[in-house]
């Protein structure tokens, strides 16, 4: 039908003949599952790609869950290996606390960037990309510390980068292989992964320690990971569903909109101040346990293996943790949001309680037994606020709330090898520095008790800007 329009013009008529716009059916993920979407396509009949086999979906899974296993394992064998490295360059307490600490300096920004470059350049080439980056510097560790404490430094910096891009790849890379209800498996899987490695680390390195040396940690743990590297790229492919499954590339951009609603929401700040904290007592716990055993306890380097334990424990306990939240829900009758602060509370609060008892403890088995309970009741907190983050956001937002969150514990890996290191200087008494560890796990869980919630807070779609030229918005998100 022809028309005239405000300029006076007729416009051109519109053709009866011009085809419609025929739709298919596609995979597509955000950064934590997976939905059917429509999407439009200039093909005359629909196209509807096939599922991936169980063999292949349980391949990749495998394969990720491996990377998990030896991206923990490399960032936390410096823990033990520090020990001697200290004795022989003559590190202050100071020194040691730095050369953590940068590594987390490197991991910090990566968080976001590993998600938009998995959707650019798909999620094969980026994991195995990050693993082989992070393996050299890995492998390189001895010779940059031979070099001096400031190659040292800027060696553990860029492991940090490479090993940041890790965990939002691999979530970004197996959403367009795993169907919605394959979602709490796979990522039991990875957490599984993540939690064996820092126990094998823990396991191994003071036998190789006592057996060879420091420098074969590195050189090892960074063949591993060539090793892994060489089978990835032989194995593993993309998965079906656009860019978000890493198959075909997608613009950065960024929507001021979302980000203002996190910052001004204290939905979103409860589980990424809880993070925060948790981070804090954790990387404390993590990187000085073998010394504590050492300086507190009287252990030697070569019994420093019993350090394994609590992290074993966590591994075992991580498929527990969301199981017995839905059970507590259904069996008691509390809303989403209590069910998400009692285990946020009693994670955090118990964690607390126990890292306080554990600085008091006089023998080895006292000592792995209180901080295998701090560890273990710190697990909880996977169906407290570890689970918010599915609920304050939409499906489409949560990934970038949650790597927000993880930037917000690699921040708090940075502050707390600062203060661990610099209290220790001040009070010469790893007890004293433990113990405060407690005040910051009970600050997480005033935190998560005053403004947690199970709410969803960030809708879709986004509310209209006021200004909608003033930025470029993101529906991919």
């Amino acid at each position: 039908r022809t028309a005239v329009n405000s300029t006076g013009h007729t416009p051109h008529t519109r053709q009866a003949s011009t085809p419609p716009t025929v739709w298919r059916s596609r995979w597509s993920s955000s950064s934590f599952g997976m939905k059917l979407q429509d999407a439009p396509t200039d093909t005359p009949s629909p196209v509807v790609p096939s599922a991936p086999s169980k063999t292949d979906r349980n391949l990749m899974i495998f394969l990720c869950a491996l990377a998990c296993f030896l991206n923990y394992a490399d960032r936390i064998n410096i823990s033990v290996a520090i020990i001697p490295m200290s004795e022989e360059y003559c590190w202050t307490v100071t020194d040691q606390g730095t050369v953590l600490g940068a590594f987390f300096y490197g991991y910090l920004p990566m968080q976001i960037v590993g998600a938009e470059l998995s959707k650019r350049y798909g999620g094969k080439i980026v994991l195995g990309a990050s693993a082989l980056w992070w393996s050299f510097f890995t492998l390189v560790t001895p010779l940059a510390a031979d070099l001096g404490l400031p190659a040292l430094l800027l060696a553990r910096f860029l492991m940090g980068l490479g090993e940041g891009l890790a965990l939002p790849t691999i979530v970004h890379f197996l959403a367009a292989w795993i169907a919605p209800e394959d979602r709490a498996f796979t990522m039991a899987c990875i957490a599984t992964g993540a939690n064996l490695g820092t126990t094998f680390a823990l396991l191994v390195c003071p036998a190789i320690v006592a057996w060879a040396s420091w420098r074969v940690v590195f050189y090892a743990f960074g063949a591993a990971g060539f090793l892994w590297g060489g089978v990835w790229m032989r194995l593993a492919r993309n998965g079906e569903g656009g860019a978000g499954g890493g198959a075909a590339a997608a613009a950065f951009s960024f929507d001021v909109r979302l980000y203002k609603k996190v910052v001004t929401s204290g939905a979103c700040w409860a589980p990424m101040l809880c993070q925060f904290c948790d981070g804090f007592g954790t990387f404390g716990i993590m990187h000085w346990l073998p010394t504590f055993f050492k300086t507190e306890i009287g252990q030697p380097v070569q019994h420093l293996g019993i350090t394994f334990l609590p992290y074993l424990v966590m591994a075992l306990l991580a498929n527990v943790a969301g199981w017995l939240s839905e059970r507590v829900r259904s069996q008691a009758g509390l809303s989403l949001t209590a069910v998400r602060k009692l285990f946020s509370c009693v994670a955090l609060s118990g964690a607390a309680l126990f890292v306080v008892l554990f600085s008091r403890a006089q023998n080895k088995e006292s000592a792995i037994i209180l901080v295998t309970l701090c560890l273990a009741f710190k697990v909880l907190a996977i169906g407290g606020f570890e689970a918010t983050y599915f609920d304050v956001a939409h499906p489409k937002y949560a990934g970038t709330v949650k790597a927000l969150g993880n930037s917000f514990a690699a921040l708090s890996g940075i502050v707390s090898m600062a203060y661990t290191s610099a209290m220790y200087e001040h009070v010469k008494s790893w007890r004293l520095v433990f113990a405060s560890l407690g005040a910051v796990y009970l600050a997480g869980a005033l935190a998560f008790a005053l403004l947690g919630s199970a709410t969803e807070v960030i809708h879709f779609p986004l509310e209209p800007a006021e200004h909608p030229d003033n930025f470029v918005i993101d529906e991919s998100l």
